[in-house]
This record gives structure tokens, sequence and C-alpha cells, in this order.
């Protein structure tokens, strides 16, 4: 699948959610959501992980359940080689080489399953676009667009009435052409730190 053809319905998902988003504006008061946390698993090399950032702003639909959008960066990981001494062919070290990181937009719902006094667990999903790009030291390499999908699961705690903070998982899967010739991510997980702000409480 090329890229235009994944872009298409990727844009299509982002109009969706807008939508919806200004339409949720109306009777609920949003949430941000901003974590910080590290990559693994990654398929494929680079693996050896990285920072991973996402920032949400949610909107409530009941008590449980938040619909909104969100924008993230992952570093995937970077690929060592050899450092050889050019004079005498000394191995000195090792030097950076493929770096790899995903970034992109995606439709996101959250789901509390338990909620206990100042504590709650919750299921999230993402659907959305992601953006792959390898780079040799700051120099673009490849690049590659994928329609993707994610799972996770976080838990929290109340910290104030407008504050809650906690850890979050999640699981990604991208689409793949096989034959391309950049093979980019398949798949990867990330574990965060994860803080919510309700930005005014509904009267």
């Amino acid at each position: 699948m090329g890229s235009r053809a994944l872009l298409a319905p990727a844009l299509v998902a982002a109009l969706a959610v807008a939508a919806f988003a200004g339409a949720a504006a109306a009777f609920s008061s949003p949430t941000l959501d901003a974590s910080v946390g590290r990559t693994l698993g990654a398929h494929g090399e680079p693996n050896d992980g990285g920072v991973s950032v996402m920032f949400s702003p949610m909107w409530s639909a009941g008590n449980r359940t938040r619909f909104g959008v969100a924008t993230f960066v992952d570093d995937i990981g970077t690929t060592q080689k050899p450092f050889v001494d050019a004079a005498g062919g000394a191995l000195i070290g090792s030097v950076a080489d493929r770096h790899r990181m995903t970034w992109g937009f995606a439709w996101r719902a959250d789901h509390d399953v338990l909620l206990r006094r100042r504590w709650s667990v919750g299921v999230s999903a993402l659907t959305g676009w992601w953006r792959v790009v390898d780079d040799l030291r700051g120099t673009p390499l490849e690049a590659a667009s994928a329609v993707g999908l994610g799972v996770g699961i976080d838990a929290r705690r109340k910290l104030a009435a407008r504050h809650e903070i906690g850890i979050a998982t999640r699981w990604q899967t991208m689409t793949s052409d096989p034959h391309a010739a950049f093979q980019r991510v398949h798949h990867y997980a990330t574990a965060a730190l994860e803080w919510r702000w309700t930005v005014s409480a509904r009267q």
C-alpha cells in the first residue's frame, strides 16, 4: 500500500475527529492528558528504544468515557556501528548510525473500568496516521506513512479536584508494505508517566 493510499483514510479520520471534538466541546469541558515515557519492544532495527511523548485533549461522554485526539512523537532507537582508527585499523569504539522515530496524529478513546475512591484503572484505544522517519545523525534517509492502531491500559490517582497522575502502557501496530524498499517498524510498545488536568469542572 503506497503512502498516498494510506494518507487518504487518515485524513478522513482526522476530519471526523475534528468534527466530533467541535461538537463535544459544546457540552463538555475538556481534559488535557500529557505523557512522557519510553518506547520498547520495537520490531526491526533500530529497536533499542527512546523517549515517547504524547499530548491529548479529551472530552467526557459520561462519567467513565472520554473521546479526543492525540499527537505523539516516539523515538524508536539508534543503531551503532564500529568506529575504527583510519590509520592503524584499531577499533576505537562505536558511533551512532541509523536513527528511527515515529510521529503522528490519532483519534483516542478512553474508558475507566474501575473506580475506587482516588484510584482509577482504564483502557485506551488509538487509530490514526503514523509517520516513520529514518535519519543519519540528523540527515534524513527514508520516510513512510502508515495507518496505525493502538491499545493500552492505565492506572491513575487523583491528586486534587482537577489533577490526576498515573502510568500508562500502550502497544501500537502499523500497516506495512512487505514489497517496499523501506521496511518501516511494524509495531512497538510504550510505557509512560501520564498527567491529566481537567480544564474546568462542569457545573
